[in-house]
Formats: structure tokens, sequence, C-alpha cells
């Protein structure tokens, strides 16, 4: 009987640095997954959700069309003058974009009994000379009034030329042929006044989201160190993995949530046609997840950190609150900046700036004036300072989050020795 006295195959082993990272990643998921259950299965965040996206949607479908034709019109005349005026009357509404009923009735009595009977806005009577005649019941509403003065005028054309012996159809003609040549000095587009308020809806929506979110984080954080839970936590994961992960979880449970209503927005304006959409609203849209995302790590580290200095509930208004005037600062500058100068150079540059980027890119993703590269530079710029803002918080955050009583100074959290 031989042995084999080789040396077994090795086995092969990943780097202790993946194998460092792996677990990093892991510990730091397993605290999101908590804060994604500890959160989204509430009865609070399910209600809110549904309550909100049945907001929405009873909104879109009370702006949605109800089906009306718009005003009702009737025509009566002698000697077969109301065809041509019904005609007229027809087109002149059709031209201003305004739907409208109009019928013939048998004359100018029968008009003006449906009239007074409310079953029409406004009755036409043509006389025998061709001239026409508006009878409503108290006045006139101007989206009426104006097509049938463009009616009148038209008619009035006619017979001018009739009575000089010139061919209307052929004067109409030569006329049409001229045409008004517009000279944009600065054009914005059909559509810029949709897509301003696109990008001003997303700005709102994310500083609310960032407003309740931040709040509910920072609740979360005071909480588990009042009752002690965090250093059951911390004794099997590090304090910065614990702050990331809570604040993580939290800005994805937002996410989700704008998400639906997002959603729920765009199908319901789509199905109901309250609203004519450009085709550049999912790019606004799409930008708006990303910079909620980005703003919510930046601003949502600093609440995190800034609560693990306190502990007791009562405590927490008295930190957020100056982060409520850090976030409030560049909302309320991007929209003053929007609705005055929205492609001004203030504007442009203050929207690359970190801290104003989260607020001010959607806008102007919105208007579609955004270059790509100043986005991308936007992108990096932030996540710098995210970085920046981790390492900081998640030392105030470890040098607070155990300790228990008064609230603890931001230069004694940091460490500084004075």
């Amino acid at each position: 009987m031989s042995v084999d006295l080789r040396s077994p195959a090795p086995v092969p082993t990943a780097p202790a640095e993946d194998l460092d990272r792996d677990h990093v990643l892991r510990e730091i998921w397993l605290v999101v997954r908590r804060e994604l259950v500890s959160t989204m299965a509430t009865r609070g965040f399910v209600l809110g959700t549904v309550v909100m996206v049945a907001a929405l949607a009873a909104f879109v479908f009370v702006q949605a069309p109800t089906g009306s034709s718009g005003p009702t019109v009737v025509i009566a005349g002698e000697s077969g003058s109301s065809a041509a005026a019904e005609e007229d009357v027809q087109q002149a509404f059709s031209a201003a974009g305004l739907p409208a009923q109009v019928r013939v009735e048998d004359d100018a009595a029968a008009a003006a009994t449906a009239v007074r009977s409310g079953e029409a806005d406004a009755a036409v009577v043509a006389t025998v000379d061709g001239d026409l005649q508006v009878v409503v019941l108290h006045t006139l509403d101007d989206a009426v009034e104006e097509p049938l003065r463009d009616v009148v005028r038209q008619r009035a054309l006619e017979t001018v030329l009739t009575q000089n012996g010139l061919d209307p159809g052929a004067v109409d003609e030569e006329v049409s042929v001229q045409a008004l040549e517009v000279v944009q000095l600065e054009p914005l587009g059909a559509m810029a006044s949709l897509r301003l308020s696109m990008g001003l809806i997303a700005c709102i929506l994310i500083y609310v989201s960032l407003i309740l979110y931040g709040v509910g984080l920072a609740q979360s954080v005071v909480e588990e160190k009042s009752s002690r839970v965090v250093e059951i936590l911390l004794s099997t994961i590090r304090p910065w993995q614990l702050l990331i992960g809570k604040v993580v979880g939290a800005g994805i449970c937002g996410l989700v949530q704008l998400g639906l209503l997002a959603g729920c927005g765009l199908v319901g304006a789509a199905v109901s046609g309250s609203l004519r959409l450009p085709t550049s609203v999912l790019t606004t849209v799409g930008w708006a997840f990303v910079w909620y995302l980005l703003g919510f790590l930046l601003f949502a580290t600093l609440i995190a950190a800034a609560a693990s200095t306190v502990s007791r509930q009562e405590e927490v208004a008295a930190v957020f609150q100056p982060m409520v005037l850090f976030m409030g600062a560049p909302f309320l500058t991007g929209i003053l900046l929007a609705g005055n100068d929205p492609e001004g150079t203030l504007f442009e540059v203050l929207s690359m700036v970190p801290v104003f980027s989260p607020i001010m890119m959607p806008i102007r993703a919105g208007l579609g004036t955004v270059p790509l590269w100043q986005s991308l530079l936007a992108l990096v710029l932030t996540g710098l300072t995210i970085a920046v803002v981790a390492l900081g918080a998640g030392r105030v955050y470890a040098n607070s989050v155990l300790r228990s009583g008064g609230r603890i100074a931001f230069v004694e959290a940091l460490g500084i020795r004075r």
C-alpha cells in the first residue's frame, strides 16, 4: 500500500480586503433592511401613502375633461341664412380651440326659449339682411363672446365686399396666403411653462420629503439612543455603518413613496387626458429621483449626526430647526430664481454648488437647459461633498450616540480638544 505524501491542493481564498468589504456591505445592508421593514411595514406609512395617492388621483381626475362639449349656441334665422351662420359659428369656435355645441332652431322665438330655459348659453339670430344678433339671458361669457365677434366681423366684411362688387371668396383666398413671420430672440419652446412647472413640482416634492423623512430619521436616532437599543446594535456593528444604513434606508423609503406618487400622477394624467405632458417629463422625473437620493444622503447624514447629540425626543426640535433653515435656504433661492430668471447665470452657477444642486438641478432638468457636462460636474461635486460630510458626521455620531444626559456640544462631539 502506497501513501501519497504530496500536499493537498490549496483551496482558493478571497483576499482579506474583499472579505472585509463584503462583510461591511452585508452589515450595512442589514441596517438598511431593518429601516425599510420598520418604516414601510407600519400602518402610518401605508395609510399615508394610500391617502396621498388617492388625493393625487382625485386632483388629476377632477382636472380632467368632464366630457362636456363646451358652451351651447343655437342658431335661428330666415330664408336659409341660419345654415350659413351655423357653419360660420362652428368654424369660429373650432379656430378658438373651444369645443361648442351648435344647433339650429326653427325661428328666433324658439332660440330665445332655449336660452331662457338654460338649454343654451347664447342664441345667434340671423336676419334677412344677413346681420347677426346674439341673445343671452343675463351676460355673455368672454370665452363665448370672442368667437361670435369674429363671426360678426367676418359677416360684415363679406357684406361690404359684396356691395362693392368684389368676390368674398377670392379676397379671402388672397388674404390667407399672407403669413405672420415671428422671430424669437430668446426662444424657450412651446412647452417651457409646463416644463418649468414640472421642475418646480419636483423641487417642492423633494424638499417636503426631505423634511418629513428627516424628522423621522432624527426621532429614530434619539429613540434608539434613549432606549439603549443602539448599545446592542453597536456590539456587532460600527457606528458609521449604523449611521449610513439608517440614512440609506430612510432615503429608499422616501424614494419609494415619491416613485408611487410620480407614477400615479403620470398615469392618471395620461389616462384622464387632464394634462398634455412633453416627452421630456420622463427625463425630469428620472433626474428628480437621482437628486432626491443625493440630497437626502447629504442632508439626512447631518440630521442623524445632530440628533445623536441629544437624548430626549423633546430636544429633537432644537437640533432639527437649524437643519430646516439650512435646507430652506437653497429651496427658497431656487424658487425665487426660477420664477424670475430660470436661465440666468446666477441660477446656473448655484445649481452646481453641492448644497444647492439637489434643489435647483431638477428645475433646470425640467426646463431642459442643463448641458450634460454640468450635470456630471454637479454629480461629482455633490458626491465628494457627501463623502466629506459622512466622515465628519460619522465621527460625531460615534462620539455621541452612546452618551446620555444633556446635549453634547458640537466641538466635543467632533472630538476636538479645547
